[in-house]
């Protein structure tokens, strides 16, 4: 790590590194609270999830790791079930991502990954938590019955 030059400043850029802090609303502290790093993530990911490894943003090319498969029942939709790994706090949104990392819109199996639908949306979810949505094309680029696969990201923050 870096140490302290002789005349006290570091050896390379200046950074802070804070951790195990505990903010509090008034005037005595209680017992400082750690969680296992895993319910945090699972509480993190009440609020937030996606198709993408930890550390890669959605949209990042070539980045799937848990992507959705679905399959167009008309040209203008596909039926799919986002694989949440947790339930979510409220009512969501999702932004769907393709292969190249094209937000709205979808990449077809059968083309190489390419990108299908002209502005790709989401349908209402259902009532339920479990990430049963449709994608909706506003125009008619998909074949029925073919497979897609859908890098997304879904959010249902305060």
């Amino acid at each position: 790590g870096d140490t302290l030059g002789a005349i006290g400043t570091w050896s390379t850029t200046p950074y802070l590194d804070l951790s195990q802090v505990q903010f509090e609303k008034g005037s005595s502290a209680t017992a400082f609270e750690q969680r296992p790093i895993g319910m945090e993530l699972t509480l993190c990911q009440r609020y937030f999830e996606t198709s993408y490894a930890f550390n890669v943003a959605p949209g990042t090319v070539g980045q799937y790791q848990n992507y959705a498969y679905g399959q167009a029942y008309t040209t203008s939709n596909i039926r799919t079930m986002l694989p949440f790994k947790t339930q979510k706090r409220s009512s969501w949104s999702v932004t769907f991502y393709s292969y190249s990392g094209t937000a709205n819109k979808v990449s077809t199996i059968a083309a190489g990954m390419a990108d299908v639908g002209t502005s790709v949306t989401y349908g209402p979810p259902s009532a339920n938590d479990t990430g049963y949505c449709q994608a909706n094309d506003s125009g008619t680029g998909f074949v029925v019955n073919s497979i897609y696969a859908i890098g997304w990201a879904v959010s249902c923050e305060l």
